[in-house]
């Protein structure tokens, strides 16, 4: 956690984008080979993407079986407390993450539609999770960090994208 505490330090808010995972956390997905997530979309094999989301950027961002094992873990978790895995992830950075309102931090809320952006920014009112999600969330973390892409999107040595970014200049 040393992003956070720099951006404090330089008068830097933190504004979250992309906290439903590219999709992953909708519950809409199952694994690496589930037809939904390989037919069409940011995810398939044969999507060219766009500027702003290219298909293999999320397949290398994503696609590892720790993060499934993940997602799993949370899917299960919120049947269990009856609560949408859209809704617990936004009421995690709400309540629970070190994002803080005082120093203007936020979360840019999207949605493939209308009804999706209004349910979201609904989940956003809800209440702070039940002990046993957050349990459960901190858990996916553990199984799912160790392939996660760097936070400074563009600069990540692991991927190369460093390199490949400071070739241009």
């Amino acid at each position: 956690m040393e992003l956070l505490p720099c951006l404090r330090s330089c008068g830097i808010r933190m504004v979250v984008y992309n906290p439903l995972a590219g999709g992953l956390l909708t519950g809409k997905y199952n694994g690496m080979n589930d037809d939904a997530l390989n037919a069409t979309g940011r995810y398939s094999s044969s999507y060219a993407g766009t500027a702003e989301t290219p298909s293999p950027e999320y397949r290398v961002r994503y696609f590892h079986g720790s993060t499934f094992k993940a997602l799993e873990l949370i899917r299960k978790t919120c049947t269990d407390a009856n609560i949408p895995m859209v809704e617990a992830s936004l009421r995690w950075l709400m309540h629970h993450s070190y994002l803080n309102g005082k120093y203007g931090d936020g979360i840019i809320i999207a949605g493939s539609n209308c009804d999706h952006i209004k349910a979201n920014l609904a989940s956003c009112s809800g209440a702070p999770l039940p002990k046993s999600v957050l349990e459960d969330f901190d858990q996916a973390w553990k199984l799912a960090k160790s392939n996660c892409p760097g936070y400074f999107r563009g600069y990540d040595p692991v991927n190369g994208e460093s390199y490949t970014f400071l070739e241009r200049f």
